[in-house]
């Protein structure tokens, strides 16, 4: 993702104008002759997240702009205004959220930074937290959830702009950034009264395709040393992702999905195997990954209503 650092300044309404028009090309800014105009504006922007610093030094009303494809946080440090999102008053508190859609405001000697975040990618982020294939996000209120997740979110912001974006080595490193953007969103998600709602994208009662994966991949790999993150790679999801996705379509955990899987595949081999030829259940069991045989011995019973040497002796 190549990355876009300007900085402009005005001391007129109209040039103002044009040089926030490159980040919301729907600008516009009220005139009021009776008030000196002064206008600072610092931008370091990629494809997911553009982050602005922006001082407006004036009394200035009738500022509007429109949202379209982003969704705006907002940290104010100095002046103040009032602002209407998405026909919903707007906070007061110093830490605000702007809604896709249209966006009009009062001001007065504001200083605030912002951060402009991608709807495509927040959609991304979101359905890899909900284990979805895509989702779709419905925007509440505008301000946070409680106090100390306002706080929450002003230090990880404060943290990505002081300690990231201040280094030029590591503003400049996709991975690094990104991770930057991607950790901004997963605490908007938590702080704001942003809701995921996941589409499946399946139909007739058939799996997702990340879980579909996730299952044929444990049924295959039983017999290996996997782990939860082995099965959220095959799915393409994060470990959290698949944790609620399995949740969300199979009311149990992948780890417990994975434990069945094996369960089922020792019952299969205890049934077919040759007591007389040496087999026994604690090779069994520990073959298929179950190395307590008290507790492969309890699961067993659980599962099948009778102790595993009883099937093997058949």
């Amino acid at each position: 993702m190549p990355l876009e650092r300007f900085a402009s300044h005005a001391t007129d309404v109209d040039r103002a104008e044009r040089e926030m028009q490159q980040i919301w090309p729907t600008t516009r800014l009220g005139r009021d002759p009776d008030h000196r105009f002064a206008y600072e504006q610092t931008v370091l922007s990629d494809a997911s997240a553009s982050f602005i610093r922006l001082h407006i030094g004036t009394r200035l009303e009738r500022a509007s702009t429109r949202l379209d494809d982003a969704f705006m946080i907002g940290r104010r440090s100095g002046g103040g205004y009032v602002y209407r999102t998405d026909g919903k008053a707007g906070s007061r508190s110093a830490v605000m959220l702007f809604h896709p859609g249209s966006v009009q405001a009062d001001i007065h000697d504001l200083k605030i930074d912002l951060v402009s975040l991608s709807r495509s990618e927040a959609q991304r982020v979101a359905a890899g937290l909900v284990g979805a294939e895509s989702a779709t996000l419905r925007f509440g209120g505008v301000g946070a959830r409680t106090a100390k997740l306002e706080r929450y979110w002003a230090a990880l912001h404060e943290h990505v702009l002081r300690e990231v974006l201040a280094d030029d080595e590591l503003a400049s490193n996709d991975l690094i950034r990104g991770q930057a953007v991607r950790s901004l969103l997963v605490a908007a998600f938590a702080a704001f009264p942003i809701e995921i709602l996941g589409d499946a994208g399946y139909a007739d009662g058939a799996l997702p395709a990340a879980v579909r994966r996730a299952v044929e991949y444990a049924e295959s790999h039983a017999a290996e040393a996997i782990s939860v993150d082995d099965l959220a790679a095959a799915a393409r999801l994060t470990s959290r992702g698949l944790q609620a996705a399995f949740r969300r379509h199979l009311d149990t955990t992948p780890s417990e999905y994975l434990r069945r899987v094996r369960l089922a595949r020792a019952h299969e081999e205890l049934r077919e195997a040759d007591p007389t030829a040496g087999a026994t259940v604690r090779g069994i069991a520990r073959r298929w990954g179950f190395g307590n045989g008290a507790r492969f011995a309890r699961a067993y019973r659980e599962a099948y209503g009778v102790a595993p040497v009883a099937t093997l002796r058949g």
